[in-house]
């Protein structure tokens, strides 16, 4: 799958804590249907370095079920 982006493709239940270390986090690009993976969530607007990515996105209403790029700042 083409990706335009420069976004890293990830998986449901990857971490926060895998992917962002240090200052820097780059763009991800989450696929569809995790709403109902695997992949805790932690926190509310601000969310824990063991939660996914994908799944804290979903709970934020960054993006749907349908997947898409998510951008994560660090704080």
């Amino acid at each position: 799958q083409s990706n335009p982006y420069l976004a890293h493709n990830i998986k449901c239940e990857t971490k926060l804590r895998d992917k962002c270390k240090g200052v820097t986090c780059n763009r991800h690009k989450c696929p569809a249907f995790c709403l109902h993976k695997k992949g805790q969530v932690w926190g509310t607007g601000t969310y824990d370095a063991q939660s996914s990515i994908c799944r804290a996105a979903i709970h934020a209403g960054v993006i749907g079920n349908g997947g898409g790029l998510v951008d994560v700042t660090r704080t």
